[in-house]
């Protein structure tokens, strides 16, 4: 009975501690290896014995905090007591609670139990995690949670007339392919940071072992030309490996990828190492954004995102409020994945209006500028090589101008496209109910070219709102007219 006081899993004692250690095994670590390289061997002794203590006091108090953690379902709400020093409670009402997510790490899978995220509206991360549990007491738990619950949140029976139909009774499911699989970690934007992590390694390790000697070495016994080859050889060493680790990251966070749709709700499952199954409510989901790297846009490959009120993020720590549905698809078979997946937010055809011809310096100009002010600085101070940043002038006008070319919107009855770039090209479809706002905003430097910036915020991105730069005013007030004529609510219209 759910109503009854429930202890997790006793291995969580070994899982929390395991977390808390790894926090701090890095910091120990460096300090470590200092202690050794000034002292010597002699260390050695009390290092060990310290690491001993420590382990045997984060055991003991993940023990005492495991035996002081229970949950049960009472009185309509889900109910968490828990705390070592401080006893807290935390109640939460089954009605708030949107989806109840699974994560399978490697000791979970290895005992048979998983963790547990509770999600509720209007939370940017999980309002409670139960570190292990069997999966028999998850699904128990996971049914009792969300389908005895009733909806009362505002603005989620608002479900367009014309869109009632039952489109959701039969179970869709896609999967990532092994080669889409591939192209994903060939083509993913983690490549430019696994660089500075490489050259950070290095860094470090020459603190304590005699890289010059290495290199001197080399300068005394090979020739000029030799040096260059190994150098280049060292690059494409560099470059592979950097390549090999994207893929390898990529293939652990999405390995395995399958994307349900069941009723009213998306599952997605994903993760070799540690596997993670999330439910995401159709009702939540506020817009579609569609990514294009600058690497996948030759192949025409577009990476899937949604952005749900009360939900998001692919982590504990990741700071974007939008998952990923699928992380790689054909461009072509982007409508047919939301006429199956979304019909809710799929628009027939997407064409765009594109920012007018006289707004294309307004996109230039500040890019230009900014790219003369850090270039000539560099070719004075670091001349002749520092005259190489030059070539950022250039650069500047070639991102001006794509950002120019990509820079559209686009009005399908009830929905709203906006596209526009950064790095990568953003296509984001929001249906006009899901606006909370809408914002035209004019500079004095658009107002004697008569253009304007358009904006909307869109509940559940936390601290962002979606736009299209430098249109046409006339353009910008029709879209800001367009958003504020909404039509009425199921609720609002039997009133």
């Amino acid at each position: 009975m759910m109503s009854e006081r429930h202890h997790l899993h006793p291995v969580a004692v070994v899982i929390q501690a395991m977390i808390t250690i790894r926090q701090f095994i890095i910091p120990l670590g460096f300090w470590a290896v200092i202690q050794l390289r000034n002292t010597g061997i002699d260390a050695v002794f009390w290092l060990l014995l310290g690491s001993i203590v420590i382990l045997l006091l984060t055991f003991a108090w993940e023990y005492v905090y495991w035996k002081r953690y229970t949950y049960r379902i009472e009185h309509g709400e889900f109910r968490i007591e828990h705390g070592v020093v401080y006893k807290k409670r935390r109640y939460i009402p089954l009605e708030r609670i949107q989806s109840v997510d699974y994560v399978e790490g490697i000791l979970h899978r290895l005992f048979g139990v998983v963790k547990v995220r509770v999600e509720t509206a209007g939370g940017a991360g999980p309002e409670a995690e139960l570190q292990a549990v069997t999966r028999e007491e998850a699904e128990q738990l996971r049914n009792v949670l969300t389908v005895t619950r009733t909806v009362t949140d505002p603005g989620e029976h608002d479900v367009d007339p014309d869109q009632a139909e039952d489109k959701t009774q039969n179970v869709r499911r896609w999967r990532l392919k092994t080669g889409e699989l591939m192209i994903l970690g060939l083509t993913s934007g983690s490549l430019g940071v696994i660089f500075p992590i490489i050259g950070g390694a290095f860094s470090f390790l020459a603190e304590f072992f005699p890289v010059e000697s290495l290199f001197a070495f080399i300068g005394r016994y090979i020739h000029v030309e030799a040096t260059f080859q190994f150098i280049s050889f060292a690059l494409v060493v560099t470059f592979v490996v950097a390549l090999a680790s994207s893929i390898v990251t990529n293939a652990l966070k999405f390995g395995k990828f399958s994307l349900t749709r069941s009723g009213d709700h998306l599952l997605l499952e994903r993760g070799l190492l540690e596997r993670r199954r999330s439910t995401i409510p159709i009702r939540r989901i506020q817009a579609v954004r569609l990514e294009e790297g600058i690497l996948r846009q030759p192949i025409d490959r577009v990476t899937v995102r949604v952005v749900s009120a009360g939900y998001g993020g692919e982590g504990d720590n990741d700071p974007d409020t939008s998952t990923v549905i699928f992380p790689l698809l054909k461009k072509k078979e982007v409508m047919l994945f939301l006429r199956e997946f979304l019909p809710e937010l799929t628009v027939e055809e997407i064409g765009f209006t594109k920012v007018p011809r006289r707004s294309w310096r307004r996109f230039v100009t500040v890019k230009v500028v900014l790219a003369t002010l850090i270039s000539v600085p560099l070719s004075y101070f670091f001349y002749p090589w520092g005259l190489l940043a030059l070539l950022l002038v250039p650069l500047a006008v070639l991102y001006g101008h794509l950002c120019y070319r990509d820079e559209g919107w686009y009005l399908a009855g009830e929905d709203l496209v906006l596209r526009s770039r950064f790095l990568t090209r953003t296509t984001t479809i929001v249906t006009r109910r899901r606006i909370q706002s809408s914002t035209v905003k004019q500079s004095p430097f658009q107002r004697p070219s008569k253009l304007a910036t358009f904006q909307v915020a869109i509940i559940g991105w936390l601290g962002r709102n979606v736009n299209v730069r430098h249109i046409d005013q006339r353009d910008a007030s029709q879209l800001l007219e367009w958003a504020s004529h909404r039509r009425p609510s199921r609720k609002q219209a039997d009133h």
